[in-house]
C-alpha cells in the first residue's frame, strides 16, 4: 500500500497541475487533491524529497 501511495506521489510531479484523477497500477481511478500536504517515502524517494526541500511533508518511511 505504501508503494502505491509513493507511486501516486511521483506521478503527481510528472503530471500537469490540472490533473486530479490518476490511474494506479491496478487500473483504479484515484482522486488526488490539488495540494498534496503529506507524503510517504520509500527507498530512494526520500532523497528526492530532500532535494526538493520538502522534508516537513514526510508523513512516514518504510521499515528498514
Amino acid at each position: 500500500m505504501a508503494r502505491l501511495i509513493l507511486c501516486l506521489c511521483i506521478l503527481l510531479v510528472s503530471f500537469p497541475a490540472w490533473a486530479k484523477t490518476v490511474t494506479d497500477v491496478f487500473g483504479r481511478a484515484v482522486e488526488v487533491p490539488d495540494k498534496v500536504e503529506r507524503v510517504i517515502g520509500i527507498g530512494s524517494s526520500l532523497s528526492f524529497v530532500t532535494y526538493l526541500g520538502a522534508q516537513e511533508m514526510i508523513a512516514g518511511v518504510e521499515d528498514m
